[in-house]
């Protein structure tokens, strides 16, 4: 059971959905805040307002310092996905402007800052947010989201910021939304963008992105390091969450390979019926005993593999590979 803080802020950002041209220029979303700078540059060069040499050259160095402080300077692909240099690449959906997702293990309490930064409607002028969970965790009146009745307001007023906390009681998928304006037309708020969705894994979980294999909570600190709908979701032990470089995977033939992190790895290797082609087996088994195989499919498994193995949830990249005839996955 931890404690999770996350630090979000609710902002006023036109939504793409495509790149021919279809967007919501009233749109409203709630991110992470740790990515407001990026996206008030991308706001700004949509604008394309910048046009002469002193404002370009400023614009340049503002994308260069946010790929410094992003870790993207050194990956060209992806600084250009989250910081478009032209207001025509400006215009398209953008990774960071999604529906935000919260994640939290079974058990876990969360820790919600929420920020109003939304900008003044020229019809509803300045508007009042609040974070409402349609679920259990966030029932108490301090904790809704919303000002209802005689009920004490729990929203957030223009530039303030308040903390909700909620208590992830059930595994599953749970709706958050907007409660400072309940309206489902162009007048409210939800319809232009204020909503998403906590999401609580089993206990114990850790989730990291499955792009770059980077844990979004840090292992010790807890600190958010990011978060978004498509996550790789493992379930190990504490053992395994030691923060830095992994020893390299055992090698199935060499028992000295089996080391202090990689104690008991497994592997998917051919089998005889029964069980069909293939099974799990653990590489100290195999070791030991070539004919012994345990079955188990808690930490991710393979299908039968032919030229290349089929990765699923619970192993990464970088612990899939073929060799000799074995597909082996890490723990």
């Amino acid at each position: 059971m931890t404690t999770l803080r996350y630090d979000i802020t609710a902002i006023s950002m036109p939504l793409w959905f495509n790149t021919y041209g279809d967007h919501d220029h009233n749109g409203k979303i709630f991110i992470l805040s740790k990515y407001k700078d990026i996206l008030a540059y991308v706001k700004r060069v949509q604008a394309n307002k910048d046009h002469t040499a002193e404002q370009q050259q400023d614009l340049a160095e503002q994308r260069e310092s946010l790929a410094r402080t992003h870790g993207l300077e050194h990956d060209p692909l992806r600084k250009e996905e989250w910081l478009p240099a032209t207001a025509a690449a400006a215009k398209r959906p953008h990774p960071l402007i999604v529906p935000l997702v919260l994640r939290g293990a079974l058990g876990d309490t969360l820790e919600i800052h929420l920020e109003n930064e939304l900008e003044p409607d020229e019809e509803h002028g300045p508007r009042h947010v609040g974070l409402h969970l349609i679920g259990p965790g966030g029932e108490s009146a301090a904790n809704d989201g919303s000002h209802v009745g005689a009920n004490p307001s729990s929203l957030v007023p223009p530039g303030e910021q308040r903390q909700y906390t909620w208590h992830a009681l059930h595994e599953g998928v749970f709706v958050f939304h907007d409660a400072g304006d309940f309206r489902g037309t162009e007048a409210g708020t939800n319809a232009h963008g204020l909503f998403g969705a906590l999401v609580v894994e089993p206990a114990g979980s850790r989730w990291s992105d499955p792009e770059t294999g980077d844990d979004l909570i840090h292992p010790f600190s807890k600190e958010i390091l990011g978060t978004g709908l498509y996550v790789d979701v493992h379930q190990r032990h504490s053992a395994d969450l030691e923060w830095g470089a992994k020893a390299p995977f055992p090698d199935p033939f060499n028992p000295d390979s089996l080391t202090q992190e990689y104690p008991d790895a497994w592997v998917t290797t051919p089998t005889s019926p029964p069980f069909g082609a293939w099974c799990r087996c653990r590489i100290g088994n195999l070791l030991r005993n070539p004919r012994r195989c345990d079955l188990d499919s808690r930490f991710g498994w393979l299908e039968k593999s032919t030229k290349s193995p089929t990765r699923h949830p619970g192993t990464s990249p970088a612990q899939v590979w073929q060799e000799d005839g074995l597909s082996m996955v890490g723990r």
